[in-house]
């Protein structure tokens, strides 16, 4: 026998309201910073090489310089998603509080898993590749 059930309702208080609204404006305020720095990163990685050799001269090789660019030209393309999907939940709670729209409440609270699992996955490589890194130390400090 099968139940059938309706969807459930969820009523929002007014301190729940006020929660979401303060949260949508860090959220605002910590995305815009993010786009800002990741400005910033891009500058920086267009014009690595030329500081690093205005500040060093010539030694060191010019291709490690490119390199060196180039990780921060991607830094800034993974730190994007992140800040986009936070922007994004922001502006969708606006929206649910301002006009009193569940569906727009629904999107930002995806926008908000969406930020979070790229954050999860993020620190879940990062982890992995400290602990490889730790494995490979330890192997070439042991064949040494």
């Amino acid at each position: 026998m099968e139940e059938h059930h309706s969807d459930p309702k969820l009523e929002l208080t007014r301190a729940s309201i006020h929660s979401i609204n303060t949260i949508r404006k860090w959220a605002l305020f910590l995305s815009v910073i993010g786009f800002i720095m990741m400005v910033f990163l891009v500058i920086f990685g267009f014009s690595f090489g030329a500081i690093i050799e205005k500040i060093a001269g010539d030694i060191g090789d010019p291709y490690t310089y490119t390199v060196m660019g180039f990780i921060y030209l991607v830094m800034a393309i993974i730190y994007f998603f992140p800040i986009l999907y936070l922007y994004r939940f922001s502006t969708n709670a606006r929206k649910s509080i301002e006009q009193n729209d569940s569906e727009a409440l629904t999107t930002a609270f995806r926008f908000l898993k969406d930020h979070y699992v790229y954050i999860g996955i993020l620190m879940a490589m990062a982890t992995g590749l400290y602990l490889l890194s730790m494995v490979a130390l330890v192997v070439i400090y042991l064949f040494m």
